[in-house]
């Protein structure tokens, strides 16, 4: 580490790296003139913060020069033969400044002791790193940006934008959980992300908790206890239309007690039958003390549906 005068001319093919660490603690000042081949100027973890030009003299084999994972603020020019690597560098606010044929891609949105911390932390390619910081440029939070990585990892072919987007409509953990559970397949990642087609089945349905029954004071489907409660939803794909038979649909009875909480006094899995093509459950209501109970269906795709009953004595 430290500053150094590298205005001398480099006439021998040689490795120039830093000290392992911080290539902010190594800083290279001066032109640099390259007139030889077989030069690395930096490498992962062992580059240098570059203040001043850096020339490839006429008559070099520029193919055989690397320049990497450095900080570079002023111009590189390739007079030699072939094209130059300079790839991996971080070029200050500006971008590339390049005469020649110079290969400057990737590049590095931010300095490259910060891409080498992204690939640390999060176990990272540097190439995964590079889409991490330019996702966090671009306005993602740094949870947000891991999940647009597993998005674009994914799916691909989707802006940054357009998946900002996505997660700002849908929030980061559905997305996240519609990426996951997928399989990659689109369809199926459209469903966990939406939601399943819900209808109310026969019976009294999950969407009304008995049409047609007699009703209490507040408005609500009544039952004496020990009456069966018949539960059943159709679900169908948002996008396709056709039925959904393989989903997990789960029911929670809950209590709501004097104070306004709620207890849970059952839970199930509410089954398919082909016949009606729909998830159908006849709960058995005997034991319930009366009063008001919220019933909670949930689909298998992050959502739930809810209504009251209300219990009354035998």
């Amino acid at each position: 580490h430290g500053t150094y005068d590298a205005s001398e001319p480099i006439s021998d093919g040689v490795n120039i790296v830093s000290e392992v660490g911080s290539a902010t603690h190594t800083i290279l000042n001066g032109p640099i003139e390259i007139l030889a081949a077989d030069i690395l100027l930096g490498r992962m973890r062992q580059g240098f913060t570059i203040n001043g030009p850096i020339l490839v003299v006429a008559g070099v084999d520029a193919t055989t020069i690397y320049i990497n994972w450095n900080d570079i603020y002023d111009f590189v020019t390739n007079e030699g033969d072939g094209l130059l690597d300079a790839t991996f560098n971080f070029w200050g606010d500006d971008g590339p400044d390049t005469v020649g044929l110079v290969n400057v891609y990737p590049t590095l949105p931010e300095t490259s002791d910060t891409i080498i911390g992204y690939m640390d932390s999060h176990d990272f390619s540097a190439v995964t790193a590079i889409s991490f910081s330019s996702l966090l440029l671009d306005g993602f939070s740094e949870r947000e940006a891991l999940t647009a990585l597993d998005f674009a990892a994914t799916f691909g072919g989707f802006e940054a934008d357009e998946i900002l987007e996505l997660i700002d409509e849908y929030g980061r953990l559905a997305v996240s959980r519609a990426v996951r559970g997928s399989g990659g397949d689109w369809d199926e990642f459209l469903a966990l992300l939406i939601g399943f087609g819900v209808g109310g089945g026969g019976g009294g349905g999950l969407l009304g908790g008995g049409a047609g029954r007699a009703v209490g004071e507040g408005g609500l489907p009544l039952y004496v206890a020990g009456q069966l409660l018949p539960l059943s939803v159709e679900l169908f794909h948002p996008v396709t239309g056709e039925p959904i038979e393989d989903a997990v649909v789960s029911y929670s009875v809950c209590r709501t007690l004097e104070d306004g909480s709620g207890e849970i006094v059952a839970c199930g899995v509410i089954p398919y039958h082909d016949g009606v093509e729909a998830y159908v459950h006849s709960y058995d209501t005997s034991g319930l003390e009366p009063g008001v109970y919220d019933i909670y269906i949930g689909p298998g795709d992050g959502t739930s549906q809810h209504f009251q009953i209300e219990i009354i004595a035998e």
